[in-house]
């Protein structure tokens, strides 16, 4: 691998890590920063694939005809099983959760590749604030095992000199929403476990991201009842919310005043009223 260009090698980690990104996605990770054109961008990671694409370490996947939130449906890539030999990566069969096919796991993918596209563009450009951890499902299922419930990604962001975490749930509506409740019922169990408290310094947000608003309305409804059953305080039901993928794409972004939080009827800032670990509420940062 250390013989391939330095992009070559960045796309590589990123397909590694995302497991499938689009064209557009993965030119945003990669020069987002870059003071290229548009179109030379795109030119650029074009050429990127295309190099990796010949050499058997990047395949295409089937263009989805459902989009996201919008998005034309896309193109995706992904690493092939020699990529992922060459990257070393640990994705999929190796871990036992299964090969990752089909083109719900694929449009699955490139919505959690796209939500923390949302938090990377927040921090963009602002000297106080960065995206210091982003892992996917599977990276954060290393030494995990023991969790009751696992998230589709987990964020760490530095916020005004703090660290706010948060687990993700990207939900696509293709479940019902009793089947939902019960994973709200398995991140209950996983906070009362304390299994968590071995890697995580407080109990972070758990943000559900829903395709449409309606779904984000349905979804929070569905979930007050096992959060009043099960929640022994309101602070801890509070650190579960659910916004729709346009509110985090739209103008006010994922900080906005976009969030449904339990037990409120109105819409509320990422960091409003969340409980810390000594009990004050503030936002679920770490000092």
């Amino acid at each position: 691998m250390s013989a391939l260009p330095l992009r070559d090698r960045a796309a590589l980690a990123e397909l590694s890590a995302q497991r499938f990104l689009s064209r557009r996605q993965l030119e945003e990770l990669l020069l987002a920063e870059s003071t290229l054109a548009a179109g030379s961008r795109t030119t650029v990671v074009k050429r990127i694939l295309r190099r990796l694409r010949e050499r058997g370490l990047v395949q295409v996947s089937p263009r989805l005809f459902e989009g996201l939130d919008g998005i034309p449906g896309e193109t995706a890539y992904s690493l092939t099983p020699v990529g992922r030999r060459v990257v070393g990566s640990g994705l999929a069969e190796q871990r036992g959760r299964g090969a990752v096919r089909g083109n719900f796991l694929l449009a699955h993918a490139l919505m959690v590749a796209e939500i923390g596209l949302c938090f990377r563009r927040c921090a963009r450009g602002k000297a106080d604030e960065s995206v210091l951890i982003w892992e996917s499902d599977w990276q954060v299922a290393e030494g995990r095992s023991g969790w009751a419930a696992l998230p589709d990604a987990r964020l760490v962001y530095a916020i005004e000199g703090r660290q706010l975490h948060a687990f993700i749930e990207a939900d696509r509506g293709t479940e019902g929403a009793r089947f939902f409740a019960g994973k709200i019922a398995r991140y209950l169990d996983l906070y009362h476990s304390g299994a968590w408290r071995g890697g995580l310094p407080v109990w972070p947000l758990v943000l559900t991201v829903t395709l449409t608003e309606p779904r984000a309305r349905e979804l929070w409804r569905s979930s007050e009842g096992v959060l009043g059953a099960r929640a022994e305080n309101a602070a801890l039901a509070r650190t579960f919310r659910f916004a729709a993928l346009a509110e985090l794409r739209g103008e006010a972004g994922p900080f906005g005043a976009i969030w449904r939080v339990s037990g409120t009827d109105s819409v509320r800032r990422l960091r409003d009223g969340v409980a810390r670990n000594d009990g004050t509420t503030d936002p679920p940062c770490a000092g």
